[in-house]
């Protein structure tokens, strides 16, 4: 697994005895790149320092409220030199705290609308720090730096707020960075919070030397414990390690424009315990939640093809992971990508045989349109290859369906989707209805049409996913 630590202090005495030595066990451990961060003029001379020797390495500047009293103009025409410099990717960590009360609240607000005023002037991202001061923290970010957040980001660091802090940061914009806290057993409350975000809003941190992990807690911690962070946010999502190192590492590479970001046209992607085919950008909705319309990737995989793989070019992709002992352990395969799966059929018919004959389990994501789409009834045709139809019901009727979903054939696609449900029940083991969970769908109204009109199951789907 490739891992990014978002916030570290490895320039702090803490390792004075042993830093080469950190540095190497965080490579070890799979740890691509450290973001080291400076708190006081000081720690960011340190830090300037630590980047500019180690390639893995990246610097974050700034003062931070402890030592807000401290600022003036020769410290922030220092931080304006390291700015430019190619090691310094942001500007942090600045913010509040009113627990510690090291620097007046005044002085506090006062230095943070600076450097953010500084941060926006250079159009760098933000890593800010809160504890204990969140009201005064949202009142400054909602009043005066939505379009930064928007242009170019924010970061809350070691994130300590509740569900609804956490929901109400998100909607604004702002990232949240996770760290050794959300192991410790009683934090329910933190806990909360990360399972109440989409998954493109997290990422991780260890702010070492401080707040080690569980089994580590009470000792130093070092950037190498990362994943006991990353095995307890599976555990709170319901990912595997992978998921969480794979999401969490392109968020941060997203965040502080770092690395290389994605393997661009993948055709088959890993999510937990099943592989997904991706045939095809082509759609016969548009509908107005999908994230085709906010972004080229889910969980960490670019979607977006630049052309449509061809057949053995799918069954080479999953030979790979058959050769890696991958395609054996799997749960399901599932085609569901970009588009629309049935827009391909052959494709899809052809790869299905050959997943049958691994002896795999399958699943069909669609909107419903497959028969529509092709101009015949294509059910039958899946008899025998598909085990799971998860179909996009979406609405309880064709007028609110037309709307949210835009379809390409309004006076058709919503019957079309309840015909190729009701098609699907005599020779498919398993039919499921599913509808996003937005403001527009009346989801009790949906779960009637599906269980009692159309008699399969029923499922919401969380928007933006979880």
């Amino acid at each position: 697994m490739e891992i990014i630590d978002t916030h570290a202090h490895l320039d702090f005495p803490q390792f004075d005895p042993d830093r080469d030595e950190v540095i190497q066990r965080a490579k070890d451990a799979g740890v691509e790149y450290i973001v080291n961060i400076g708190a006081s003029i000081e720690g960011c001379r340190r830090t300037f320092k630590l980047s500019h020797k180690h390639e893995n390495i990246y610097a974050v500047i700034g003062i931070s409220p402890h030592d807000a009293k401290h600022y003036n103009e020769i410290i922030e025409n220092e931080l304006i030199d390291y700015i430019r410099q190619p090691e310094v990717i942001g500007i942090g960590e600045i913010g509040l705290d009113y627990f510690r009360n090291l620097s007046p609240h005044d002085v506090q607000k006062k230095v943070f609308i600076q450097q953010m005023d500084l941060a926006g002037n250079n159009e760098m991202p933000v890593v800010i720090h809160c504890r204990a001061a969140i009201e005064d923290l949202f009142n400054i970010l909602e009043n005066r730096y939505r379009d930064h957040i928007k242009n170019y980001g924010v970061l809350w660091h070691c994130f300590s707020g509740n569900a609804n802090d956490a929901v109400r940061a998100t909607n604004l914009g702002i990232k949240l960075a996770f760290g050794g806290t959300i192991t410790y057993p009683k934090n329910e409350k933190l806990k909360d919070a990360l399972a109440a975000i989409k998954y493109d809003d997290i990422m991780i941190e260890t702010d070492a030397p401080y707040l080690s992990p569980v089994p580590f807690r009470g000792k130093r911690n070092e950037p190498a414990y990362l994943i006991h962070i990353i095995e307890k946010i599976a555990e709170i999502r319901g990912y595997t390690s992978e998921d969480v190192a794979r999401i969490t590492t392109l968020n941060a590479k997203r965040f502080f424009g770092i690395g290389s970001v994605l393997e661009k046209d993948v055709i088959t992607y890993l999510i937990g315990r099943s592989a997904y085919i991706n045939l095809t950008n082509r759609c016969s909705n548009n509908c107005i939640f999908c994230v085709r319309g906010e972004k080229d990737f889910v969980r960490g995989h670019f979607l977006w093809l630049s052309h449509e793989p061809e057949i053995n070019g799918i069954i080479r992709s999953l030979c790979d992971l058959d050769k890696k002992g991958i395609l054996s352990s799997l749960e399901e395969v599932v085609f569901c990508g970009y588009g629309e799966p049935t827009s391909r059929l052959d494709a899809l018919i052809h790869v299905a045989r050959w997943l049958k004959k691994k002896g795999l389990k399958t699943r069909l994501n669609t909107n419903g349109h497959g028969s529509l789409i092709n101009g015949k009834n294509i059910v039958p045709e899946l008899s025998g290859l598909i085990d799971v139809v998860s179909v996009s019901l979406n609405a309880e009727n064709a007028e609110i369906y037309n709307r949210i979903c835009q379809p390409e054939n309004p006076e058709k696609a919503y019957n079309a989707v309840k015909e190729f449900i009701l098609e699907s029940r005599k020779f498919i083991p398993k039919v499921v209805a599913t509808v996003v969970e937005v403001a527009e769908i009346d989801l009790e109204a949906c779960k009637r049409v599906a269980e009692v009109e159309l008699g399969v199951n029923f499922r919401v789907r969380p928007y933006g996913g979880r």
